[in-house]
């Protein structure tokens, strides 16, 4: 008994630490093993395609978003990396917008702006460390987990891409939108009848950070007092 409560202190030390950092760490990991094992698994990695050939707009939102990346890791203090991030966020929206998304575009927008928003506040308010005190090791570390996600997502989204179009979905909106939800624009309809309650959650997160960032003004106002 004493030995299975030595074991169960040790297990519970090992995984209930209390560091944020590792946590997100490990979920991290997790998701990309998730992400790229069955396809390796399975043998659905995705083959190589060739590069599309892009207009010279679209190169520039890419190199825009490159900016925006190289900026962020270049930064020297976190503030500033934190108003840089905007710009990968500006150029993921325009490549919405490019691509026949404008209502993802218009999202991406107000999601980018209050994410800044809220970050520049916390971190001004909160008395953070302008530079980032972790090791050379920690970025080492944060950086490889950073990559494996990114190329996770990506060839997922290469292998989702490669698989045969199904236009089935698309078809029953055009078909249902003006007979079920009396609507001639299909988009709006999608966006307010037939998948409304996901609708309504993104409009409760974008209520709930222009909640915060209005008692984040109103404490720093307080305290000014």
């Amino acid at each position: 008994m004493f030995g299975l409560i030595r074991l169960s202190a040790r297990v519970t030390g090992f995984f209930h630490h209390g560091r944020l950092e590792l946590y997100l760490l490990l979920i991290f990991v997790l998701f990309a093993m998730a992400a790229i094992g069955p396809l390796w698994a399975l043998g659905g990695l995705p083959r190589w395609s060739e590069f599309p050939v892009l207009e010279f707009y679209e190169w520039g939102v890419i190199g825009l978003a490159l900016i925006g990346v190289g900026t962020v890791l270049a930064a020297r203090n976190r503030l500033f990396a934190i108003l840089a991030l905007g710009i990968q966020g500006l150029a993921v929206a325009l490549l919405y917008m490019l691509f026949g998304a404008p209502d993802l575009s218009f999202t991406q927008f107000m999601v980018e702006i209050l994410s800044v928003v809220i970050l520049a506040l916390v971190m001004t308010r909160l008395n953070l460390d302008e530079a980032d005190a972790r090791s050379r090791k920690d970025f080492l570390i944060d950086g490889t987990v950073s990559l494996c996600v990114g190329l996770a997502i990506t060839v997922l989204m290469f292998a989702v891409l490669q698989q045969a179009f199904d236009p089935r979905l698309g078809d029953f909106f055009n078909a249902n939108s003006q007979p079920i939800a009396h609507g001639r624009n299909v988009v709006n309809v999608i966006l307010v009848d037939f998948r409304g309650l996901d609708t309504l959650g993104e409009i409760s997160v974008v209520m709930t950070a222009g909640i915060a960032i209005l008692a984040l003004i109103g404490g720093a106002r307080r305290l000014k007092r």
